[in-house]
C-alpha cells in the first residue's frame, strides 16, 4: 500500500496539491496518475473489471467496473474546485499607473488572508491557434506576478476592528507598472499559449505561490492552498490507485463547481456521473447495490475559537476522518452509513471522530446530498478534519489525509 503509508502520502499530497492550482491542472495531475496505473480513457461501454476514466472539464470519473452487476458500486465523491479569485473578461485595465485585474470571487472565498501574498495565475483558456483551430489549453504563471497590497494603517484607523472588505474595490490584482494595456496572448505567450494563439475565452484564477509545507514543533500539520478540497481528490485517488476488488466496483467521481452550488454541466448536480454509470455498466441492478462516500473536509476545533463548536462536537486534527452529521440534510449521512464506517474504521484500526454543527450556526454542505437524491443511493458524508476552510492556505493534520485514504479503499473493498 505504498500510496497509502502516511510519509509517502503527505509527499505525494503535496506533489499534487502545488501541481494543481486550478480544477483543470488538478484533473490533469490525476489523468497522469491514472494512466501510469493501467487506466485507460473511456468514453463508451466498459468491460467487467477493466480501469477505466472520462474527463468533462475540471472533472472526473474513474473506476474499476464491477465484475458482477449485482455487487454494484463504491463510489467515492469529492470536488477539484476551491474558492478563489477569478479574473474577469476585459479586467486588464490602468490605474494610477499600474496595471491592474479586475477580479471576481469565485465560491464562499475567506477574503482577508488573500492580501500580501505573492500571487500567480493559472488555468484553462481557449484560443484560435496559428491554425485557425479552437484549441483549449492549461496554463500557468509558474511565478509571482501579482500582489494585493492591504491599506496602510495610518490612513484607516479603524482597520483591526472595523475593516470592511469590498471585492470589486480591494481585491483587484497589482500585476506591475505600465502606461498602456497589453492583451493577454502577450502576457501568456510564456505560460503555455504557443506562437500565433489568440486568446478567446479563459477561466484563469489567482493563486498564493507559497508551497505547501508541514509546520509544528513535530511538523504534525501540513499548511497548504486548497486542500478544500484536493486532499479528498487525493485520498480518493490514492485507494483508487490500490483497490482491486473482486466484487463491487470502485468509482471515484471528482466534480467541479462545488463551492458555487454544483448546478452545472459538470457538477454533481449535472449529468456527468448518471451518464457515465449508464455507459459503462448499464445493468441497473449496479445503481441498485450502490453504496457512496462522500469526501469533503470538516471543521476541526479551533483552538482560538472552540465556543464556535458545540461542547461534544469538536473534532481534532491528527484524531481520525470526521463522520459528518447534519438532522436537515446538508450532509447526507444515514445512520447504516455511519454504522458500516464504523465497523470498516474498526476491521483497519483507524480512528475515527463524528460531528454535527452547532445548532444556532449555520451548515455547509457536499455533493453528498446532491448526488445522493439524483442516484438514490444511501450516502454518508466525511472529511479531514481542517482549520481555516475557504482561506487561501489552509490546515490539516499529517496522520488523517493517510486514514481517511485506508477507510476510503476499505469502503471501496467492501
Amino acid at each position: 500500500m505504498t500510496h497509502l503509508d502516511p510519509v509517502q502520502f503527505n509527499t505525494g499530497l503535496i506533489d499534487f496539491v502545488d501541481g494543481s492550482p486550478s480544477p483543470w491542472h488538478a484533473v490533469e495531475q490525476m489523468r497522469e496518475r491514472l494512466q501510469a496505473a493501467g487506466f485507460d480513457e473511456c468514453d463508451g461501454p466498459a468491460a467487467p473489471g477493466s480501469r477505466v476514466y472520462c474527463i468533462r472539464g475540471g472533472s472526473i470519473v474513474a473506476a474499476v467496473v464491477p465484475k458482477r452487476a449485482e455487487s454494484g458500486w463504491r463510489i467515492v465523491g469529492a470536488h477539484t474546485d476551491s474558492p478563489n479569485l477569478r479574473i474577469k473578461p476585459n479586467g486588464l485595465y490602468l490605474a494610477e499607473g499600474q496595471l491592474m485585474a479586475s477580479i471576481e470571487p469565485y465560491g464562499g472565498v475567506l477574503m482577508s488572508p488573500w492580501f500580501d501574498r505573492d500571487l500567480g495565475l493559472a488555468g484553462r483558456v481557449v484560443v484560435r491557434d496559428a491554425e485557425g483551430q479552437r484549441v483549449t489549453r492549461l496554463v500557468d504563471s509558474g511565478s509571482a506576478v501579482g500582489w494585493v497590497p492591504s491599506l496602510a494603517i495610518h490612513l484607516d484607523r479603524e482597520a483591526n476592528t472595523a475593516r470592511a472588505i469590498n471585492a470589486e474595490k480591494h481585491l483587484n490584482i497589482v500585476l506591475g507598472q505600465a502606461s498602456e494595456v497589453p492583451s493577454w496572448d502577450e502576457i501568456m505567450l510564456n505560460w503555455g499559449l504557443q506562437l500565433g494563439d489568440e486568446v478567446l475565452a479563459m477561466d484563469l484564477c489567482a493563486y498564493p505561490m507559497q508551497p505547501s509545507d508541514f509546520v509544528g514543533l513535530q511538523q504534525e500539520w501540513l499548511v497548504a492552498p486548497r486542500l478544500d478540497n484536493l486532499l479528498s481528490c487525493y485520498a480518493g485517488l490514492a485507494a483508487l490507485l490500490e483497490a482491486d476488488p473482486e466484487q463491487a466496483g470502485a468509482l471515484l467521481v471528482c466534480n467541479d463547481h462545488e463551492e458555487v452550488g454544483s448546478t452545472s454541466s459538470v457538477g454533481a448536480d449535472g449529468p456527468l456521473l448518471e451518464r457515465t454509470l449508464a455507459r459503462w455498466c448499464p445493468d441497473p441492478q449496479a445503481l441498485d447495490q450502490s453504496l457512496m462516500f462522500s469526501a469533503d473536509n470538516a471543521h476541526g476545533v479551533h483552538p482560538n475559537y472552540a465556543d464556535m463548536h458545540a461542547a461534544s462536537q469538536r473534532p481534532l486534527l491528527n484524531s481520525g476522518p470526521v463522520l459528518k452529521i447534519n438532522a436537515n440534510q446538508r450532509y447526507a449521512s444515514e445512520p447504516e452509513m455511519i454504522a458500516l464506517a464504523m465497523d470498516l474504521a474498526d476491521m483497519e484500526s483507524i480512528p475515527v471522530q463524528q460531528f454535527a454543527n452547532r445548532a444556532d450556526l449555520g451548515c455547509g454542505s457536499t455533493i453528498g446530498p446532491i448526488t445522493a437524491s439524483r442516484l438514490g443511493i444511501p450516502t454518508l458524508d466525511l472529511g479531514a478534519p481542517t482549520w481555516g476552510m475557504h482561506s487561501c492556505r489552509e490546515t490539516a493534520g499529517t496522520k488523517d489525509g493517510a486514514w481517511l485514504a485506508r477507510l476510503l479503499l476499505a469502503f471501496m473493498q467492501h
